[in-house]
């Protein structure tokens, strides 16, 4: 349920190609996080996503501890539009 985040977003606005980004995921679960600068995001939109470059192949998973030492910026990265 993605109605409990505050704000949601074009991943256009966020992501810079020259930065570094990391795609993840808790272990067992379906969800996928982008992680910039130390924090992460959740990714809504995923198809949307891999068409900016965003490659799900790519994705690593962590175990509960690594993924909670991931701050969550409460960020939701909606796609190219919003749905």
């Amino acid at each position: 349920d993605i109605g409990n985040f505050v704000e949601y977003l074009d991943p256009l606005s966020l992501i810079s190609f020259d930065e570094e980004m990391d795609l993840i995921r808790l272990e067992g679960q379906k969800d996928i996080w982008l992680v910039r600068d130390g924090k992460r995001s959740l990714v809504y939109n995923v198809s949307a996503f891999q068409l900016i470059g965003g490659n799900i192949d790519k994705v690593r998973e962590l175990k509960q501890a690594e993924f909670d030492a991931i701050p969550d910026l409460g960020l939701v990265l909606a796609g190219l539009s919003q749905e």
